[in-house]
């Protein structure tokens, strides 16, 4: 059984088409987050979107919404790195296979979309894009940390904002190519 949920923010944060500006987190989900849920197992999670949902009604899946939100705290609060929510990716085989190396790259580390290809065994610039585009399409932001990928030489793309793939950059200390990044919390304004 498909159900869907939202994880509200515990802190303040302002929307606008030209910008998302996300405060310093507080305890808890530092901005909204929006998923699904079949037989315990995660399939999507994205940030910014809310949908009107209640509490799961399988026990499967109130079990794994209550570990998920746990984890969510606990990372977001620096005190946990691997993630171990059950997890279905939605996609195909090629993708799914980006997003299995992309879990697989340590919390505070980073890699470019070009390693991402090589690790997979491709070598021509072509597949370094097409990692990239996989990475647009990622189903389940964070626990499948598509933040940590970048261009050469830039930050690259990110399907939840760059302000929040900055903003997750900054949490796990990991410079953004290309561009003065302080290791530390961005401030709140």
């Amino acid at each position: 059984m498909t159900e869907y949920f939202t994880l509200t923010a515990s802190c303040g944060i302002t929307e606008s088409s030209a910008l998302i500006t996300i405060s310093a987190p507080a305890k808890g989900i530092p901005f909204p987050l929006s998923g699904s849920l079949t037989d315990g197992v995660l399939t999507t999670l994205t940030p910014f979107r809310t949908i009107t949902a209640e509490e799961p009604a399988d026990a499967a899946n109130r079990h794994t919404l209550v570990r998920l939100r746990e984890e969510l705290t606990a990372y977001f609060a620096g005190q946990l790195q691997t993630f171990t929510i059950p997890l279905e990716d939605h996609g195909t085989p090629y993708q799914k296979s980006v997003w299995a190396a992309l879990r697989q790259i340590p919390c505070g580390q980073s890699r470019t979309y070009g390693e991402i290809a090589m690790l997979l065994g491709y070598e021509n610039p072509i597949a370094a894009r097409a990692v990239g585009n996989a990475c647009g399409r990622n189903p389940i932001l964070i626990l499948t940390p598509c933040h940590r990928v970048f261009a050469k030489g830039s930050i690259g793309g990110f399907s939840g904002a760059p302000e929040l793939k900055r903003w997750l950059c900054a949490l796990e200390n990991i410079p953004i190519p290309g561009e003065v990044s302080p290791q530390a919390f961005p401030q709140t304004p």
